[in-house]
């Protein structure tokens, strides 16, 4: 199975499984830069989670641009609600544009609350 379908499918588990609050963290094994997702059973979107420390400061404009938010100072992430399909493209913009890595080995963990 493919990147693509791997995320979509742990995307779309996570609003259809568990309970209020599941997480999907998808990472890169080689350089550990990650981006989490959360979601409860029954949401029709995911929110996506960018910890600030895995951006780097000269990013940030770069991020705010794609994801269209600012950063959020109360969580120290970028974050924005996304259609799973939606998720899975930024998933790769993030990856390729903002963390540079142009062939990432992804590793997706799935928490369900």
């Amino acid at each position: 199975m493919n990147s693509k379908k791997k995320i979509l499918e742990s995307l779309k588990r996570i609003m259809t499984s568990g309970g209020d609050l599941n997480f999907v963290t998808i990472s890169d094994k080689r350089s550990g830069r990650y981006v989490q997702f959360t979601a409860s059973k029954g949401d029709t979107h995911v929110l996506l989670d960018i910890p600030i420390d895995q951006v780097e400061q000269e990013k940030f404009g770069a991020i705010e641009d794609l994801l269209g938010v600012k950063l959020n100072k109360e969580t120290d992430s970028f974050q924005k609600e996304v259609s799973a399909e939606q998720g899975v493209s930024l998933v790769f913009e993030i990856f390729n544009k903002i963390f540079g890595l142009q062939d990432p080995e992804f590793e997706i963990k799935i928490t369900l609350s």
